[in-house]
């Protein structure tokens, strides 16, 4: 497991595109491992609790 280090910094700070978060969160999404079965369920219901609960938060 790959671990990263995260710290707030000023707005102006002059921060490489490599160490913004977004970017590191974009890196572990793309890495290409293997999916088990668990984890193909937990995605899944993952999705569909996500699904169910945003009706509730436009209201």
């Amino acid at each position: 497991m790959k671990t990263h280090i995260v710290r707030a910094r000023a707005a102006t700070a002059d921060l490489p595109r490599t160490e913004h978060l977004a970017i590191r969160i974009a890196e572990v999404a793309a890495d290409p491992v293997e999916v088990t079965a668990e984890v193909r369920a937990r995605i899944v219901n993952r999705i569909v609790d996500s699904a169910l609960c945003a009706p509730s938060r436009f209201r």
